[in-house]
């Protein structure tokens, strides 16, 4: 099951900055993993994350200006060490108030050096 969390915040430029917070729990709602990925808008009227294809970016500054995808997974089944985005991209189907469908294909990687490919489709209802 996946549920999901957005905000809009705006920064000091008045760029918009979507907050999508993707979370995968099992059928007995034991939290099995969280990945949750930052999806930034350069339009800043933009209400929600918008729809289409959003390209992972290796950060290596401040998030001042930043537009595209940054990310980490925990994932304390498979490693004590979180796991952050190096590449890929997120592509959102559709979006509404209290539903977001899409896909998703990243590699992410550990301070160890370990490496995790996530690929798949999502359908994530708004958590209440």
């Amino acid at each position: 099951m996946a549920t999901f969390e957005n905000s809009i915040e705006e920064d000091k430029f008045g760029n918009s900055m979507n907050r999508l917070l993707l979370n995968f729990t099992s059928g007995d709602n034991v939290k099995m993993q969280n990945l949750e990925f930052i999806i930034a808008s350069k339009t800043k009227k933009h209400q929600g994350v918008p729809v289409g294809v959003h390209k992972i970016k290796n950060l290596d500054r401040l998030l001042n200006k930043f537009s595209g995808v940054y990310g980490f997974a925990d994932l304390g089944s498979i490693s004590e060490l979180p796991f952050f985005i190096k590449s890929g991209d997120i592509i959102i189907t559709e979006y509404y108030s209290d539903h977001v469908d899409g896909r998703l294909e990243v590699q992410l990687e550990n301070a160890n050096g370990e490496s995790l490919n996530v690929k798949g489709s999502f359908n994530a209802d708004i958590k209440v």
